[in-house]
């Protein structure tokens, strides 16, 4: 996947500690205790980013397909 991509989907931007502009992150927040998160930009290989489930590393996506098939399924079943 492309940074490009995460961001058009709504993923957010985070940093290391103290703003390091140089390392950071990408995380997509659904509800408490539930969030999608990348690696970090010091873990890429070959400029591509890999989104898991949060706190659950066996989960990984590689696909933008699969990512915004996996968002769209949540939104659509969540409970407002």
């Amino acid at each position: 996947m492309k940074e490009k991509e995460l961001v058009e989907l709504g993923f957010l931007k985070c940093y290391g500690e103290d703003d390091q502009e140089g390392w950071y992150y990408y995380t997509y927040d659904f509800a408490r205790g539930f969030s999608l998160v990348t690696n970090a930009s010091d873990e890429l290989v070959d400029g591509e980013w890999v989104v898991e489930v949060f706190e659950e590393s066996n989960i990984k996506f590689t696909t933008i397909t699969d990512v915004t098939a996996l968002i769209d399924l949540i939104k659509r079943n969540t409970v407002k």
